[in-house]
């Protein structure tokens, strides 16, 4: 497992791979599940400054000297094209989808810009020195790939990345160069607490698709 998945190698030599981008045009649909309630409670388009947070595979948040998560430049928001992988992504620790703990909701918006990221989806990952266990491997080692990444290749606005919890779907980790960019509407398509009736047929026919419960 080691030799699949290194540790990175120094920026340096990941510039001298020419990288790998996919574009998401003006417009494009994705969601999210944030928690508006918790420790560190959020806004439907804040991105997190606090970091790195342990169950995040691709923070880039620099740890402090103690080691310990800050509030800090780097910031971070997870989505996907579809809610279900939303939904595998964020419960993927218990298999349990709690929708009343710390308050999550599920937001759709659309992209008010085109928007670039380095493309972790097909052979470049294995090009760089990885290979595709960078999606469900160590998440430690993950997040020492993405601090290297960030700095190897800054024109782009995060990475687009396989949900390991979902047969491999489309998701995105953007960065703060997303948020400086403002690629987020002022209001989204659809903001709904996951407690909320309109919801829970779909949250109950996806956790039996990926063998989650429901609470």
């Amino acid at each position: 497992m080691v030799g699949k998945f290194p540790n990175p190698p120094d920026v340096s030599m990941l510039r001298n791979i020419d990288p790998v981008f996919t574009t998401l045009p003006l417009g494009s649909s994705l969601a999210r599940i944030y928690f508006a309630g918790g420790t560190h409670p959020v806004h439907w388009s804040q991105f997190r400054h606090f970091g790195p947070i342990t169950s995040s595979r691709l923070d880039h948040h620099e740890a402090g000297a103690n080691g310990f998560p800050s509030a800090q430049s780097h910031s971070i928001l997870y989505a996907a094209r579809d809610v279900t992988t939303c939904l595998a992504e964020v419960y993927q620790e218990h298999r349990h989808i709690d929708r009343s703990f710390r308050n999550p909701w599920l937001v759709i918006f659309d992209l008010t810009k085109e928007v670039r990221l380095l493309d972790l989806t097909g052979a470049f990952v294995t090009r760089i020195g990885a290979s595709t266990v960078l999606h469900s491997g160590r998440k430690d080692r993950a997040r020492a790939w993405a601090r290297q990444l960030y700095v190897a290749y800054p024109d782009c606005d995060g990475i687009a990345y396989c949900s390991s919890m979902h047969g491999n779907a489309f998701a995105v980790a953007f960065t703060d160069r997303a948020e400086r960019r403002s690629i987020l509407p002022t209001l989204p398509r659809y903001n709904r607490a996951l407690t909320d009736a309109s919801l829970t047929e779909r949250i109950f026919v996806a956790a039996e698709d990926l063998g989650y419960i429901v609470s």
